[in-house]
C-alpha cells in the first residue's frame, strides 16, 4: 500500500491503514519506537512491560488532588487466589 506523507502540526505524519493496525493489534494511544535503516524507516510497536502493579499504577496520569490507596473489598466469595 501507499500512503502520502501530509503535515500535522508543525510535524509530518503518516497515516496506518486499519488493515494493518488490526493485524498487529495496535490501538490508538500505543507507543511506537522508530528506527531508521539505510533507506527505510521501520515502526516496532513498543508496549512497556511492567513488573509490579506498582509500576503500572505509577505510570498513570493522575491529577494531583487525586488519592489512589487499597481498598477492602470482602471475604473471599469463590476461587479467588492469595
Amino acid at each position: 500500500m501507499i500512503t502520502k506523507v501530509k503535515k500535522w502540526g508543525n510535524s509530518m505524519a503518516v497515516r496506518l491503514p486499519k488493515g494493518i493496525l488490526d493485524e498487529m493489534q495496535i490501538v490508538e494511544n500505543d507507543c511506537m519506537e522508530c528506527v531508521c535503516e539505510e533507506d527505510a524507516i521501520k515502526l516496532f510497536v513498543s508496549k512497556p512491560q511492567y513488573k509490579s502493579l506498582d509500576q503500572l499504577f505509577l505510570s498513570f496520569e493522575v491529577q494531583p488532588k487525586l488519592k489512589c490507596e487499597e481498598c477492602n473489598t470482602g471475604k473471599p466469595v469463590g476461587k479467588e487466589i492469595f
